[in-house]
């Protein structure tokens, strides 16, 4: 059937009563022309003899190895940029959580001196020091100060252990009051010791044996210590109200791995509690 549109000047065909094989060879040649594929004369022998339709023959894609290198690259970028936002994320995260530890969990004394036990010799009443031979270690019993209230009135001071001379608190020559100390000794018997002051409220989380890192100026490694001693008492002068913030401080005392020079007692020093 042939029709006209009168609004534009143009025709059309219709076919109408075809059959199906008739119908379907019709659509594949309709089809091979609008894909632009070659249709020989075999395939329409062959379309018009199948009594179940016909069906465009599949066109084998030709392989393009320059897109399927180009698509492997992007692939590989791009596996490589979320593997490098997956690390950055983690260094992040793991900065974060190494500095809220830091903070919030490790506890830390930054007023902190390598000490020994000391003994101050005082004294028993006014008058002239004078210093007895001096020697580089003192026993038990040596001589080491003698005050001289007049010439029949004298009192010699001895060391009270193996001690070593600190330092004076009233130089020779000088006059000392009753019960002023006078020379301070440092223990010689015994490892150089480090003392912290703790925060009571961070003091509580430590543990006798508890292991800490003391770091010594100058020196890049640290020294391995433990926990020996815990103090929690600020003496009687806090039940006078007389402390101050030191009421509010506990005193940890460690003992480090490997002992420390003589010549390092009194350094001032940082704690980092493990």
């Amino acid at each position: 059937m042939v029709y006209v549109d009168k609004e534009i000047p143009r025709f059309g065909c219709k076919f109408i009563g075809l059959s199906k094989g008739q119908l379907d060879l019709f659509r594949y040649l309709v089809d091979a022309y609008l894909s632009g594929e070659i249709v020989s004369a075999g395939d329409v022998l062959a379309i018009a003899a199948r009594e179940n339709g016909a069906e465009l023959h599949p066109r084998t894609p030709i392989a393009d190895p320059f897109a399927e290198e180009e698509g492997l690259g992007r692939r590989l970028k791009r596996l490589a940029g979320y593997t490098l936002l997956v690390l950055a994320a983690l260094g992040l995260a793991g900065l974060v959580a190494v500095g809220v530890r830091e903070k919030f969990f490790v506890v830390k004394a930054r007023d902190a001196v390598i000490w020994v036990p000391l003994a101050e010799l005082r004294a028993p009443y006014g008058g002239k020091v004078e210093a007895m031979p001096r020697r580089d270690i003192y026993a038990p019993g040596d001589p080491v100060v003698r005050i001289r209230a007049s010439e029949t009135r004298t009192a010699v001071l001895e060391s009270p252990c193996e001690c070593v001379l600190l330092e004076w608190r009233v130089p020779p020559g000088q006059y000392a009051r009753t019960g002023e100390p006078v020379a301070v000794l440092a223990a010689a018997d015994k490892p150089l010791l480090v003392r912290a002051r703790v925060p009571i409220d961070r003091a509580t989380r430590l543990e006798i044996g508890q292991r800490a890192e003391i770091y010594l100026p100058g020196r890049p490694e640290p020294v391995l210590a433990q926990i020996e001693r815990i103090d929690f008492k600020p003496g009687l002068a806090a039940l006078n109200g007389d402390a101050g913030e030191a009421a509010r401080y506990a005193q940890v005392v460690l003992r480090p791995d490997r002992p420390f020079d003589f010549d390092d007692l009194g350094t001032l020093v940082q704690v980092r509690f493990l």
